[in-house]
């Protein structure tokens, strides 16, 4: 396997262990000979990747990667010669930038652009929803391979993050908060993708009161699930943060699963219930 990276790429010899290790499985599972196959790989500013979109795509916007294969039907590949499968092209700042916004390491969120881009050079894509399917179970199968174990990835979950928004947006509006005003609701994703929504149902007893997180968890719980992935929070009053004890329930499900809430400039702030609750209590 030669992956040929541009002599102003600073790419870390780690990093390539990853991508050598990923491109060998994607290219082997395709039934092409390692030894045999090249990719170029080239790291960018989010200024030449925009020229580069607007250029070859015709698309006026950063992106985060790029993919140009040399080949359109793998078929007319001769297996007996080198094969120059195609140019990645990875945007260092935007892989810099999901990576601390989905909360995994810049390492992981590299190798990931690297291997949805060669998945690109040999053919898959994520037009139609079949095609999505099947080009993010071979992601995960290739991640899984090397030991980069599946946690959020931007391409998967940017849009499942959105959904969860959206939805607890949509459940907000169901809310009861006659003494607060501030009106809350929660998308809860399950391990098996079905979400949950709840709503804040305020009490003149405050006490009483029951936080919309702790409302889709009770749903969510009462209809058998226990492993849970993220949760979305939204308030159109104002910021919405999980409470002290909402933390604490979640944390009773895994500090892993990933909190959704409204950014300072409008765009999704991710975290984790383990960082919202560092050193949380249980048995």
């Amino acid at each position: 396997m030669n992956i040929i990276i541009d002599e102003n790429s600073n790419v870390s010899s780690e990093i390539q262990s990853f991508l050598m290790a990923a491109a060998e499985k994607a290219v082997s599972d395709e039934g092409l000979d390692p030894s045999l196959v090249e990719i170029s790989l080239t790291v960018v500013s989010e200024e030449e990747i925009h020229e580069l979109n607007r250029m070859y795509r015709d698309t006026d916007r950063v992106t985060d990667v790029l993919s140009f294969p040399q080949y359109d039907d793998l078929s007319d590949v001769d297996n007996d010669e080198v094969i120059a499968l195609g140019d990645v092209v990875i945007c260092d700042a935007v892989a810099h930038r999901q990576a601390e916004e989905y909360g995994h390491s810049y390492e992981r969120e590299f190798v990931y652009l690297f291997v949805h881009s060669v998945l690109h050079l040999l053919g898959y894509d994520h037009m139609e929803a079949d095609e999505k399917r099947e080009m993010r179970a071979r992601e995960e199968e290739i991640m899984n391979s090397i030991g980069l174990t599946r946690g959020f990835t931007p391409a998967e979950d940017a849009d499942l993050f959105q959904e969860l928004m959206r939805r607890a947006e949509e459940a907000s509006a169901n809310s009861y908060a006659p003494y607060s005003g501030l009106h809350v609701g929660a998308a809860l994703l399950a391990e098996d993708g079905s979400i949950y929504t709840g709503v804040n149902i305020e009490n003149a007893s405050y006490g009483a009161t029951l936080c919309a997180e702790r409302s889709a968890v009770a749903c969510a719980v009462s209809d058998g699930c226990r492993k849970f992935k993220a949760i979305a929070v939204y308030s159109p009053d104002g910021k919405a943060s999980p409470c002290g004890i909402c933390r604490q329930v979640l944390l009773e499900f895994g500090g892993d699963i990933k909190v959704i809430q409204k950014g300072d400039n409008g765009g999704l702030h991710v975290t984790s219930v383990a960082e919202l609750l560092p050193e949380g209590f249980v048995l």
